[in-house]
């Protein structure tokens, strides 16, 4: 066989060839004119279905019943901060236990989570949520990996994610019916998000997974600058996706809205606070805490500062303003009282300081007179503390519905 017979087999057969136009060393069999490796291997047939074949399919497995479909991708973005790992979290932990999540049936098996960005704070927050939560289910078949992994180079983790995968169906007798990768950002590995060619071979890569292992994978993504917009990034990523959700944040009532749906019927929303759960100490005797989500049907029934009057808006205001000019934790000893609820690196606000601000101000009551300040900042503090926004303790006060400190992305 000449060079040129060789080349042209090449070319039909799609032989790889070296950058330097030498056949690859399992091919040199062949250019002394044996067939190549792949010679004897047929391709599958295409399969097709006639219009008079077609038949309605009952049984297709959804997660969580119009919602999440087994095989799909999902998205779920928002803003720092916003609760979409909580979000994320929780979803997983329901297909994973197989209780039922807003009253919706779950196909429940293995979920697996990989915790690419703050693998420590998720195992934080997974362990608030089995133990908050999920107690009766410790066993369920939920597994995270806390590592980041390259999902944008041909062949990089791919491989290892089937294989890993495929291993822990084995160990916990449970297929995979859920991977998240948190966040997608890292998951591209320094890739760009604004090229389609990066974020083309992020979703082929995914898509890969997903067609291996027959589970459905969801990305967990950032807004962009523009958040009317939805996502960060190039526009194939939307395309691609099945089911996109939003989780936004507004004065700590957090709301998931599906804003795009292939299969379902969109415009869902959901609605959550956060609840501090304290997890134990840190070597400095300091509460170590997280949240869980605690969700509702009614936004007006969630602990949100659109319920507040404005005086107890206007006192939320003034606290903040005190904390974050004086930048002072409470007394150390603070931290010992269980129910004061402090996180660690928690700011606080002498009640002192407060209350000079609001008499120069003249900003609570009817009368800018200083009695009349001073008793309006008390009921004001009071009934804030009632209603769960702030904690007082001897002559500090501090907000209790504040962030996870280690953020909530």
């Amino acid at each position: 066989m000449s060079a040129s017979d060789i080349r042209q087999a090449i070319n039909k057969e799609d032989v790889p060839v070296k950058g330097n136009g030498e056949i690859p060393s399992e091919y040199a069999d062949w250019a002394e004119g044996e067939k190549p490796p792949e010679a004897d291997q047929q391709k599958e047939d295409y399969p097709v279905i006639w219009l008079h074949e077609a038949q309605p399919h009952f049984s297709e497995a959804a997660l969580i019943r119009g919602l999440i479909k087994l095989g799909t991708m999902i998205v779920v973005y928002g803003e720092s901060n916003s609760g979409k790992t909580f979000c994320a979290l929780d979803l997983a932990f329901h297909i994973a236990t197989g209780i039922p999540w807003h009253d919706r049936e779950i196909d429940s098996g293995l979920a697996v989570y990989v915790a690419a960005e703050g693998s420590q704070s998720v195992e934080n927050r997974v362990v608030a949520l089995r133990e908050e939560k999920f107690p009766d289910h410790k066993q369920a078949p939920f597994v995270i990996l806390p590592k980041p992994i390259d999902l944008l180079r041909p062949g990089a983790d791919t491989e290892y994610i089937i294989r890993m995968i495929r291993h822990l169906e084995s160990e916990c007798g449970e297929k995979c019916v859920l991977v998240v990768g948190d966040t997608l950002n890292r998951l591209l590995a320094g890739g760009n998000e604004n090229s389609s060619e990066d974020m083309g071979a992020l979703v082929r890569n995914a898509d890969r997974i997903r067609e291996e292992i027959g589970c459905a994978f969801a990305f967990i993504h950032h807004s962009g600058k523009d958040g009317a917009k939805g996502a960060r990034g190039h526009s194939s990523l939307r395309a691609a996706t099945d089911t996109e959700i939003e989780v936004s944040n507004n004065d700590g009532l957090h709301t998931v809205k599906v804003t795009k749906q292939r299969d379902f019927d969109g415009g869902d929303e959901f609605y959550f606070t956060l609840k501090v759960i304290e997890l134990g100490q840190d070597q400095h005797g300091h509460p170590v805490t997280t949240c869980v989500p605690e969700w509702s049907d009614n936004p007006s029934g969630s602990k949100s500062r659109r319920n507040l009057t404005p005086t107890e808006k206007t006192t939320l205001a003034l606290m903040q303003e005190v904390m974050s000019e004086t930048k002072r934790p409470p007394p150390a000893e603070f931290h010992k009282v269980k129910s004061n609820r402090l996180k660690t690196g928690q700011f606080a606000c002498p009640v002192d300081d407060l209350r000079g601000l609001v008499i120069a101000r003249g900003v609570l009551g009817d009368s800018d007179k200083q009695d009349s300040q001073r008793k309006a900042l008390r009921r004001s503090l009071k009934s804030l503390q009632t209603k769960g926004f702030i904690q007082v303790y001897e002559d500090w006060t501090w907000l209790t519905d504040t962030q996870d400190m280690a953020g909530q992305a």
